[in-house]
């Protein structure tokens, strides 16, 4: 690809190889520049620029500045405009990089007097095959082009060298880069754990990025946290410099158990620092090895419970990260547990999640046995939450200090009314403890009724697992989830004999995006349905403008509707096999009045059914019917008439 740039006025220079830097200045006399009568002013114009190359990128620049008039000519000061060209050459592999930038850079070091600029792109390739957008496909987000730089060592080592080349002609610290797009940070949709930067030619152009350009310290933390990609800052150790990473927050991102080990033995406190808001457990959420060591530590008391956003809990970070051993060992340490977490977890997850929750229900109950007197109860696997909700409320009100972790917050009749548990976790609570699914709500409605935002969690919707999805619902059915139907218990009478089937179809239709659908159908049936659509508006038009009557509505049907309607293009072979298909099915006859106004053809009576001049009224009889022909076969034959009438005028 080759971009030009001019400016001013003159010839274009020629196009020429380019060689090293080079820089060069010339006083050469101008014969471009219109030289006014009256004025004999040996004006020398000026002439600069410099060129460089390397790689596969030659970048050029040459500026002539005209010669000033002398101070005794009487056209002194008025000088001509500078003329500046670009030309900058590179390969369709650089493309990423946008010219905007270099013209950009230069207009701001050397100054402009027009605010735009004219360019000419010549694309060596073919337009009708594009590898660029090739390569797109291969990541998660085919129009991201960033990724597409980091698969090549060579075109890491140029982009490293177009930044340093940039840094030596703008010299400016107004560049701010966004360390939160490079993809080692990133966390790929099809990659699971921790992100390390293997190349190190990428190495060196974050390092060149961290100590040359500004950056949001705190941004970039909050970004590898979320993503589980901090451990990849260790392959920067320039970067973490600049951060200014305290020892033990370095042992961490090194996933170092033997660093861990030394920093604790040295300065034990530093455990309990935080960096950038994080403790040392939020950063070992997903490295199990090390999270069992401070979790042993004093590190235990800065366990954020309740406190601080919501999404970086420890607990919450473990079941982001997908890792079930961080997630259990928290548990295990009385972390709490946030329920709206629940359609994030992988099964692995959820297994453990039903497994302590179970258990510090049971942790409740016994509490209650030995801290109330008048209490016997026992949590089993039928007691609702319900019940432990107000067996905890009951123990904080007569002041018994009970463990954060044993809060019951939910407010849910059963686990399984949760609207935040899907479907498919279920037999996962199910089989850990948790029976109690024949309860119904305050509405009325039994567990699978229960609206939720996501059916499935979002682990089945990204494996496309069909036959996961099949053995949920075919469980549900065996187990009794699907077939009971609602109570109502405020007399409503909606949707009383409904059941669970219907419920998941309506949840269903719901969480059908718009955007997903296609209309299978060749172009014909797509003309039709336009066409329909636009007919049935312009039909609701036409009666709304006609008065009430029935001569009106006659004239409508065998006039302007016959000749509007006709214009689809009907399939006869598709209306016989839709005839043959539905003989068996039974449909719903029209009533009587309606038939009359529809059915011109049989109408044999003698009798008018209204005068021409009367309104639809609402008092009907079953003899009416026979007053309502006659009046029809005048209509048709005067209407008929009108036709004939009609065609005579066209023809003359």
């Amino acid at each position: 690809m080759r971009l030009s740039c001019v400016q001013g006025q003159g010839a274009l220079l020629p196009d020429g190889p380019l060689g090293q830097v080079t820089r060069y200045a010339s006083m050469t006399r101008s014969s471009s520049y219109f030289s006014p009568s009256g004025c004999n002013c040996k004006r020398n114009s000026r002439q600069s620029g410099f060129s460089f190359a390397f790689w596969n990128l030659k970048f050029e620049f040459q500026q002539q500045v005209p010669g000033k008039h002398r101070r005794s000519c009487k056209f002194f000061g008025i000088d001509g405009q500078t003329q500046r060209r670009v030309n900058a050459q590179f390969p369709l592999k650089l493309a990423w990089m946008s010219a905007r930038m270099t013209l950009a850079s230069m207009e701001y070091t050397l100054g402009t007097g027009s605010p735009g600029c004219l360019m000419f792109i010549e694309a060596i390739a073919n337009p009708n095959y594009s590898w660029i957008r090739q390569i797109g496909l291969d990541y998660p987000k085919d129009n991201t082009m960033e990724p597409i730089i980091w698969c090549d060592d060579s075109v890491l080592a140029t982009v490293l060298r177009i930044m340093q080349v940039l840094d030596e002609i703008v010299q400016t610290d107004d560049i701010n880069v966004d360390l939160l797009f490079v993809p080692f940070l990133w966390s790929r949709e099809d990659q699971i754990g921790d992100a390390h930067l293997t190349r190190q030619r990428g190495s060196e152009l974050v390092s060149y990025w961290a100590r040359k350009q500004q950056f949001d310290p705190q941004g970039l933390m909050d970004h590898c946290v979320e993503n589980n990609t901090i451990s990849a800052l260790h392959s920067v150790p320039d970067l973490m410099d600049v951060m200014e990473l305290p020892p033990i927050t370095r042992a961490i991102v090194s996933r170092s158990v033997i660093q861990l080990e030394e920093c604790i033995l040295h300065n034990p406190k530093d455990v309990t620092k935080r960096v950038y808001g994080f403790s040392t457990i939020q950063f070992s959420a997903g490295w199990p090895e090390g999270l069992r060591i401070l979790l042993n530590t004093e590190a235990r008391k800065v366990i954020d419970n309740g406190t601080g956003d919501e999404l970086y809990w420890a607990t919450n970070l473990a079941i982001i990260y997908r890792c079930e051993e961080s997630l259990d060992m928290l548990l295990q340490a009385g972390v709490r547990f946030d329920i709206h977490r629940w359609e994030e977890m992988s099964p692995e997850c959820a297994l453990v999640a039903a497994r302590r929750l179970f258990e510090r229900r049971t942790k409740l109950f016994e509490l209650a046995q030995n801290q109330l007197k008048d209490f016997e109860g026992e949590y089993t696997c039928n007691t609702s939450e319900e019940e432990a909700e107000c067996l905890y409320n009951r123990l904080v009100a007569v002041g018994i200090q009970v463990d954060p972790s044993l809060e019951v917050q939910h407010g849910c009749t059963t686990i399984f009314h949760c609207s935040c548990l899907p479907l498919d976790h279920f037999r996962i609570f199910f089989e850990n403890g948790f029976r109690n699914h024949s309860a119904y709500d305050e509405l009325g409605l039994t567990a699978v009724m229960v609206y939720r935002r996501n059916l499935l969690s979002d682990n089945v919707y990204d494996e496309i697992d069909n036959q996961r999805y099949l053995s949920t619902l075919r469980w549900l059915q065996e187990e009794g989830f699907l077939d009971r139907s609602p109570e109502d218990p405020y007399n409503l009478g909606l949707n009383t004999n409904s059941t669970g089937w219907h419920y998941l179809a309506a949840h269903a239709s719901i969480r059908a995006w718009d955007e997903d659908t296609k209309m299978l159908l060749h172009e014909a049936s797509r003309w039709n349905a336009a066409l329909l659509d636009s007919l049935t508006e312009e039909f609701s038009d036409q009666l709304n403008m006609a008065e009430p009557t029935t001569k009106e509505f006659n004239k409508f049907l065998k006039g302007y509707w016959r000749s509007r309607i006709e214009q689809l293009d009907v399939d006869e072979d598709i209306v016989n096999g839709m005839r043959e298909c539905l003989s068996d099915v039974r449909t719903h006859v029209l009533p009587d009045r309606v038939k009359c106004f529809l059915d011109f053809d049989d109408s044999k009576s003698e009798e008018s059914c209204t005068d021409d001049e009367s309104t639809y009224d609402t008092g009907w009889d079953s003899s009416d019917e026979d007053r309502f022909e006659p009046q029809l076969d005048e209509d048709e034959e005067e209407f008929d008439n009108d036709e004939e009438e009609f065609g005579d005028s066209e023809e003359e």
